[in-house]
């Protein structure tokens, strides 16, 4: 750009102009990027999905963000969701954003996941409640999964009579007089938590 200072002729002098130039360069881009909204933490059960919003800016222009956890994806609009199905615990992301300069500026964001409870379901001779028996009549055991993902452990009075993943048959036959327990169970996972159901037989 130029800069021009002229003086005009006049009787007694003659004209006469100085000129200098200022060069203009774009500045050297030190100043990161800024998060204007960061979400809080969430706490969410096994099976939900992750939904959460950033907001950032930049001096100089638009940002660009990325996550480093290959199981979340992050919009150029600042969405994060989670590209898989999380299995229950904690996962630390961290969310940053950069400029054409590559500024970078991140947060630390975490998802906490938690195990949700198993359901299972029991029956005796096709009633889900305690039964009464003659001493040597058979009694079908019949116990399902409704929600989980662990091995079924069926007993009778302590003792385990049979095991599977989603529908156990059983039938049994009792001639020792008296109350008998019959129990199934799942065990604690990653996703899911313990759960029981106990019924009895009364063998009269």
């Amino acid at each position: 750009h130029s800069v021009n200072v002229s003086h005009a002729s006049t009787q007694n002098y003659s004209a006469n102009s100085t000129v200098v130039y200022i060069e203009v360069r774009e500045g050297v881009d030190v100043v990161s990027p800024f998060f204007t909204s960061i979400p809080a933490n969430v706490i969410l059960d096994y099976g939900s999905s992750v939904t959460a919003v950033f907001s950032a800016s930049d001096n100089r222009g638009n940002v660009n963000y990325f996550v480093n956890d290959s199981r979340f994806n992050i919009s150029q609009s600042g969405l994060l969701t989670n590209k898989t199905a999380l299995g229950a615990g904690i996962y630390n992301i961290n969310v940053s954003v950069n400029d054409s300069r590559n500024n970078i500026n991140s947060t630390l964001y975490r998802v906490t996941i938690n195990p949700i409870s198993s359901s299972v379901s029991l029956t005796l001779n096709g009633v889900a409640s305690n039964v009464s028996i003659v001493s040597g009549q058979g009694t079908l055991l019949s116990a399902s999964r409704i929600k989980g993902e662990s091995t079924m452990s069926l007993r009778v009075d302590g003792l385990e009579v049979n095991n599977s993943a989603s529908l156990i048959l059983n039938r049994i036959n009792i001639t020792v007089l008296g109350n008998h327990s019959v129990n199934v169970s799942h065990a604690s996972t990653q996703n899911y938590s313990a759960n029981s159901t106990v019924v009895y037989i009364e063998v009269r």
